[in-house]
């Protein structure tokens, strides 16, 4: 069903309560009993359409034990239809079925258990009722607005005239849950491409139409997801949303600190507006819009326009925000969309990135960047016989030019002016080696990217402190991402495999997982194992960054760092005073890590931006040595940060 802010508003009038009648204590026992049969049934594979009924069945009984425990939810969500459907989705599973089998022309519930944290999460499919599975099909993805009580429970889903355009146009229609109001950032853009594998797993769909879309929050993340990958995807179309950040929040760009800016930079639109060479962008927005200013769309439609790339802005004249429930909205996209392919070999790469969780387009991938925090460009050329590399603040390069291009034999390649000859049999790879210790993708941080991969909590065994911040995680965690274990017991302060004592920590989960280590080392024996291998260090009473020492109660330390036990994994050091208290309200609580560089040494002061004080962050180098540093100014309370460069001195 549509959903608006003031439908979900609504919607609090009809959370139960908790079950007493008899008839409501019965859903309690089958809620225990499906719950029985779920638990030896493990994990849910991912991409596998039968296993995908696992991840529904485990998604459906979350929804009904969370409607008996009294949380608001969808009108038409009830705690008894919830386990019904909970119950016909474990028959598919037992009956080797994938979800919903033979269903279309409606929408349809789908979910996929997710690698990181274990947690179910859902997404919506709309498949044309004449849905013929031997021929491929345009795939639009579409990404929702903000609205502060999306949840599992009240997702965000889109009016339901989009089905009957879907069956006009002739697309499939997808739309991820998104972790809820993550921007589609860190695992809400996680979460948009594993639906969109799931999808592509389950359905024939076209890979070279598959358009990345959305609406305010969405239109934000549309563009973000849709740079970040610009090979991935057909075309962009944004409406109503966020282009760039500094003028939104009307900030100079000169005056933020450059570990700040590094990340503001990682999802800034208009700062990867490079990427879109071989991506058309339509860009919607109403003349009215008072919350989201028409001008956000107007700054990227106009560097669009200086770039010279293929895009269409259109202001609809008296149109406020929600013009994304009308149908002439939807009809605008899909008629923009329908024509277009993703462009499979193109002579020319335009490619920008911050980091190497984005590191490729087309056939150019960059493998080290030299000065982490600044952008890294690179602009390559091919005609038969010949490529022309152009690249900034890049280390390495691997360059695998299409044959349709370049021709048979071999290819002379110049890049920054070295002459090289690529024979064709690999890659061919130019600059710096990629060293075992160095960073790398999945493994380059910032903090909030060990999230990304699968993790596991360590707290230390008897240690108060310790344990307190992993509880505090644990609690955060449901709220910014709503990605606990399906398994969670509320009377617990984690769930069953989340956390594990230092003490009982298994050998090779150590290198299996990303480590989310809580405590000092005199807290916590595995930080105490590794602390001599870390870019920063411990002292009685507080830290030491870059050579300075720092004492104090209400200090803190965040840091991610290459986990020595695997250096495809990482680790995150959590000591000291807890991060975060600024961020109170619903709205901030969803970006409460996004502020959080490679490391973040910070006190109990609030900040202008909801976060704690930061006394010094920054970025680390390809080895994760210091970099970028960031101290705070000496006047006590005082706002204001200088910028360090450091270079490959001491990382202690």
């Amino acid at each position: 069903m549509p959903l608006i802010g003031l439908l979900a508003i609504l919607n609090g009038l009809v959370a139960q309560a908790p079950a007493h009648e008899a008839g409501e204590t019965s859903l309690g026992d089958r809620a225990a009993s499906l719950r029985a049969e779920l638990l030896p049934l493990g994990a849910a594979l991912p991409l596998d359409p039968v296993g995908s009924s696992l991840a529904l069945a485990k998604l459906h009984l979350e929804r009904a034990e969370r409607i008996l425990l009294g949380e608001m939810h969808d009108f038409d969500l009830t705690a008894e239809s919830e386990l019904d459907a909970a119950e016909r989705a474990l028959r598919w599973f037992r009956e080797a079925q994938p979800p919903h089998p033979g269903v279309y022309g409606e929408s349809l519930t789908l979910a996929y258990e997710a690698t990181n944290d274990g947690s179910c999460q859902p997404y919506w499919v709309y498949v044309p009722s004449n849905y013929d599975p031997q021929r491929p099909w345009p795939l639009i993805v579409y990404l929702h607005g903000w609205v502060p009580e999306t949840s599992k429970l009240i997702p965000w889903t889109v009016p339901g005239l989009v089905g009957d355009l879907c069956d006009e146009y002739g697309f499939i229609f997808m739309q991820p849950h998104g972790r809820g109001n993550t921007d589609f950032q860190g695992p809400g853009e996680g979460d948009v491409m594993r639906a969109l594998e799931e999808t592509m797993a389950r359905y024939h769909v076209d890979p070279d139409r598959v358009h990345m879309t959305g609406n305010s929050m969405g239109g934000y993340g549309a563009a973000c997801i849709g740079l970040h990958a610009p090979d991935r995807f057909a075309s962009i179309a944004a409406a109503c949303g966020q282009w760039d950040y500094y003028e939104w929040y009307g900030i100079d760009r000169d005056t933020v600190p450059a570990s700040k800016r590094y990340l503001y930079s990682l999802s800034n639109p208009v700062d990867w507006l490079e990427n879109a060479l071989h991506l058309p962008v339509l860009l919607q927005h109403g003349e009215r819009d008072s919350l989201v200013p028409p001008r956000q769309s107007a700054i990227g439609a106009a560097r669009l326009a200086d770039l010279g790339y293929e895009h269409t802005h259109h202001v609809v004249p008296n149109g406020y925000h929600q013009i994304y429930l009308e149908e002439p909205y939807f009809r605008r996209l899909m008629e923009f969309c329908l024509p277009r392919r993703r462009a499979s070999e193109p002579a020319e790469v335009r490619f920008v990135t911050y980091n190497l969780d984005y590191d490729s387009a087309h056939w150019v991938r960059i493998t080290g960047i030299e000065h982490w925090g600044e952008r890294a460009e690179v602009t390559a050329r091919g005609e038969p016989g010949r490529v022309a590399v152009s690249a900034r603040n890049v280390s390495g390069l691997e360059l695998s030019p299409p044959r349709s291009v370049v021709g048979e034999g071999p290819v002379a390649v110049e890049v920054n002016g070295e002459l090289l000859t690529w024979e064709g049999e690999a890659p061919l790879v130019w600059g710096e080696p990629v060293r075992p210790d160095a960073k790398r993708p999945q493994a380059c941080g910032p903090i909030r990217a060990v999230f990304d991969g699968p993790f596991v909590c360590v707290y230390g065994a008897g240690s108060a402190g310790s344990e307190s911040l992993c509880a505090g995680f644990t609690r955060e965690w449901w709220s910014y991402a709503e990605g606990l274990p399906w398994v969670y017991e509320q009377t617990q302060p984690w769930p069953p495999g989340w956390a594990v004592a230092d003490a009982d920590v298994d050998e090779g989960l150590l290198a299996q997982r990303n480590l989310i280590l809580f405590g000092r080392p005199e807290e916590n024996q595995v930080l105490a194992r590794i602390a001599d291998q870390l870019p920063l260090g411990f002292i009685e009473g507080g830290y030491r960054v870059a050579g300075r020492e720092f004492v104090g109660d209400d200090l803190g330390l965040w840091f991610c760092a290459r986990n020595p036990f695997n250096t495809e994994r990482m680790i995150l050091s959590v000591s000291g005073y807890p991060w975060g208290a600024g961020f109170g309200s619903i709205a901030r609580a969803d970006h409460k890590f996004d502020l959080m560089p490679d490391f973040i040494l910070f006190n109990s002061e609030i900040d202008a931006d909801d976060g704690n004080r930061m006394l010094a962050g920054g970025v680390f180098g390809s080895g994760w040595e210091i970099q970028t540093l960031d101290l705070s100014t000496d006047t006590p309370g005082e706002q204001g940060m200088e910028a360090q460069p450091w270079g490959s001195g001491p990382s202690q």
